[in-house]
């Protein structure tokens, strides 16, 4: 029950949100700045993120609409994600979702559809998580953003891995590996060789498993 008003209370506040003409506009984000450090530190309590990161959103509501609004929205979506609380952080996300196909913001909108996934992913909601993916890697396929391409071509491996569609996950891993070299991200090179391991020695390919989990091995190494 707890949880529900809970939830219920963050619609309303998530509602109250949008743009109204009657109110003074306040354009300063130094508060919501300070109240993302506090919601964000792990040291402090989880209510107490928790409590920074609704005040942030309260904050929110005398923002005028605009990218920064947006970004600070999705920033306010990932302090619920850390503290795992998924069910707000799909809310407010989806919220940022509407506004920024609104406004045509592919930026933020790249960004959402892509923490909706995550959302989705620790949700175990598989086909809410790939579909959302595959919306995130459209707009960033548009926006020739390596990085993100590669982070989305990882998790979706992941994601068909863990659903045993081995051949899709290799294809996914793959290019996310070919991504990777080009970024010269050695960490995520190591941690996708190690994926691949898996992958052969599920298709019983063990030659292949012990010669990538060995490639692993020596990036993290050097």
């Amino acid at each position: 029950m707890g949880k529900i008003f809970v939830l219920l209370s963050l619609i309303l506040l998530i509602s109250s949100c949008n743009y109204d003409s009657s109110i003074n506009i306040d354009d300063n984000y130094d508060d919501i700045e300070r109240l993302a450090k506090i919601s964000n530190d792990e040291s402090n309590s989880i209510p107490i993120r928790r409590k920074s990161a609704d005040s942030m959103l309260i904050l929110l509501k005398y923002k005028r609409q605009s990218f920064k609004k947006r970004q600070s929205l999705l920033k306010v979506a990932h302090r619920y994600f850390n503290i795992k609380d998924y069910e707000s952080d799909t809310i407010l996300t989806k919220k940022v979702i509407s506004e920024s196909i609104l406004f045509s913001d592919s930026i933020s909108l790249g960004r959402a559809y892509l923490d909706l996934g995550l959302s989705y992913d620790k949700l175990d909601i598989s086909d809410r998580a790939l579909f959302n993916y595959l919306q995130s890697d459209e707009i960033y396929i548009n926006l020739k953003d390596k990085e993100k391409l590669a982070e989305i071509s990882h998790l979706i491996g992941i994601l068909k891995f863990r659903s045993h569609d081995l051949i899709s996950s290799e294809n996914k891993l793959i290019k996310a590996l070919e991504l990777f070299r080009e970024l010269k991200d050695y960490k995520k090179i190591a941690e996708v060789y190690q994926i691949l391991g898996m992958i052969s020695y599920e298709l019983e390919d063990f030659d292949r498993a012990i010669s990538l989990g060995n490639k692993s091995i020596l990036i993290l190494k050097e």
